[in-house]
């Protein structure tokens, strides 16, 4: 990922020629463009993180709960 941005900072007019092979105008709306597709990549990726742990941290709780309520109810 960094390496392409060097690339594309360093030698933009490749940068202009893929954008023309692409159908896009310019080089920087290239990019503009995929970073907003990276960004939502991004987002989506976090958001199945969190709903996991959310899973996870549920199951703990729940499984504490059963076992706090089951050692109340015998002792």
């Amino acid at each position: 990922m960094v390496t392409a941005a060097l690339v594309f900072i360093f030698l933009p007019d490749l940068t202009n020629a893929i954008a023309h092979r692409m159908g896009v105008g310019r080089g920087a709306d290239l990019i503009f463009y995929l970073s907003i597709v990276i960004f939502w990549f991004v987002i989506i990726k976090l958001y199945v993180r969190i709903r996991k742990l959310e899973k996870i941290v549920t199951d703990v709780v729940r499984k504490d709960a059963l076992n706090e309520a089951a050692r109340e109810h015998a002792g």
